[in-house]
Formats: structure tokens, sequence, C-alpha cells
């Protein structure tokens, strides 16, 4: 048996004692996740304030349409609006393939 398991029998085993120490268990649950959920939010927005400036600053040296891609393939968890920076990724990437194209 491993650890997690003795822990779980050992909890189940004082919520059947009382029933009402039940609440207990799923309000310690509720912080918890409540609080991962804070930390992934937090960690989620400064990696995107990074890309965001990165992009900016004109680091993503001729990988437009990779990085179009990759932001449109997170775009439903953002806590910013990449549309433009898409758009804009997406109409560089054209011109320089275009200019290409002319030459």
């Amino acid at each position: 048996m491993t650890d997690n398991e003795t822990i779980f029998l050992a909890v189940r085993q004082w919520v059947k004692q009382e029933p009402s120490r039940a609440s207990l268990i799923t309000k310690a649950m509720t912080i918890g996740l409540e609080d991962y959920a804070k930390k992934a939010r937090d960690e989620r927005v400064e990696w995107e304030t990074i890309a965001a400036i990165a992009i900016n600053a004109r680091l993503y040296n001729g990988q437009e349409i990779i990085l179009a891609d990759k932001i449109e393939s997170m775009k439903e968890g953002n806590a910013h609006r990449w549309d433009d920076i898409v758009t804009r990724l997406r109409e560089k990437h054209s011109a320089k393939a275009n200019k290409g194209a002319n030459q």
C-alpha cells in the first residue's frame, strides 16, 4: 500500500467516525485548488507578458508564422488578447514571402 492510500484510508475512517468532518476536507481541498489555480494564472500572465515584450522587440527574427500558429493554438486560455499580434505576424510573413517572390 502506498503512502497516499494509507492517508486516504485514515482520512476516510476519520470522516466515517464523524461525517460532519467531510466539510473540513472539502474546504481544505477547495483552498488548495484555488491556490494552485491562482499560481498557474499568475505564471501564465508572466510568460505571456515576456512573450509580448519579445515579439514587440522583434526578437522573433523570421519565425513569424511559427509564433502566430503557436499563439493561435493557445488562444482559449490566454490572459491577454493576441489577435492583433497574430495578424501582424501573419502580415509580416506574407510581406516577406511576396518580397521573396518578386525578386
